[in-house]
């Protein structure tokens, strides 16, 4: 618990704090490079970090909105610097919230080390389908 922070903030596997869990700007690795945890269990899986992003964008821009009809009133650029903002927002927040996601379902135990990628890495194959 005591890593998480310095790990988050660098973007590294929560599992070993060593592998990247990105690949590049916007994708997310499917496993760990250096430990081998799968990082997304079903396709679809990292869904809820897109609506933490949303709430954590409109939260921000809830409180500059306030801010700046408390000490400007409401002025005629209000809406397109908040639209602008947004999303520069949305874009900014794409990387942390989805580790932080990843970071939450790894502390409630759904991301895990999977046995059958490493035993399929070591045989020098994908499994066997059937």
């Amino acid at each position: 618990m005591r890593r998480l922070l310095p790990t988050l903030l660098r973007f590294r596997c929560p599992a070993c704090g060593t592998g990247p869990i990105f690949r590049d700007a916007l994708y997310l690795r499917e496993t760990c490079a250096h430990c081998g945890v799968r990082f997304e269990r079903e396709p679809g899986g990292l869904i809820v970090s897109m609506v933490l992003n949303y709430f954590l964008s409109i939260l921000m821009l809830l409180g500059a909105a306030i801010f700046i009809v408390r000490r400007w009133g409401f002025a005629d650029w209000l809406l397109p610097l908040l639209l602008g903002a947004c999303v520069l927002l949305v874009l900014l927040l794409y990387r942390p919230t989805k580790a932080i996601y990843l970071w939450l379902i790894w502390l409630l135990g759904f991301v895990h080390v999977d046995r059958t990628v490493k035993r399929d890495a070591e045989r020098g194959g994908p499994p066997a389908r059937g």
